[in-house]
């Protein structure tokens, strides 16, 4: 693909063909054909998309399949040699042999602790929006429109807002596969320095 026109994206045969002997790419074709089943059987049921690193990642729940990548190979459950899913390094869930090891994270007692200090932010950000709306309503008709975005623009300002650090500076998803093609996903979400909670009207 791409031999002829501008579109110079490898086709999943033509991806590994610097990196195996031309003996081997006819397996590979082959391989890439008996998928196609699977590809007409798959329906993504759950998606897990990340900023960094492999993915997406789509699973079929309902035929025990997955996929990474929009159009990547779709692998059978049993595919799936181990996986590790960790926030900021400590694993949450991990499988050993045969066994699931889950362990308790600390994020939700940190997101219990701003408990109180959340229920009152969603308080003045409600008091702040009544406000805004009366305000709106007194003004109307007798402003003009240049008035009306300066006032806009300066309530952007007075907005509550409620900055805190991140409870959690990266979640991570790593699976080992048993496929001769694909052999390994490593995806991570990075959470921004604060988080800023905002409530709809």
């Amino acid at each position: 693909m791409g031999a002829f026109s501008d579109n110079k994206e490898n086709c999943p045969v033509c991806e590994h063909v610097n990196e195996r002997p031309l003996t081997e790419s006819e397996p590979h074709a082959a391989a890439l054909q008996e998928n196609q089943a699977l590809q007409a059987t798959f329906q993504s049921t759950y998606c897990f998309r990340a900023d960094q690193g492999d993915g997406p990642l789509f699973l079929d729940e309902e035929h025990g399949l997955l996929r990474i990548g929009e159009d990547g190979w779709v692998l059978e459950g049993k595919a799936l040699r181990s996986f590790r899913i960790s926030e900021d390094g400590a694993p949450l869930f991990e499988n050993g042999i045969g066994i699931l090891k889950c362990t308790v994270g600390d994020v939700p007692n940190q997101v219990n602790v701003m408990a109180a200090e959340i229920a009152r932010f969603h308080l003045e950000r409600q008091r702040f929006e009544r406000w805004e709306a009366m305000d709106g309503l007194h003004r109307a008709g007798t402003e003009s429109s240049e008035e009306r975005r300066e006032r806009e623009r300066t309530n952007d300002l007075r907005r509550p807002r409620f900055d805190v650090p991140a409870p959690v500076r990266e979640f991570r998803v790593e699976l080992t596969l048993d496929h001769p093609y694909r052999t390994a996903f490593d995806a991570r979400i990075a959470t921004t320095i604060s988080i800023s909670i905002s409530v709809n009207p």
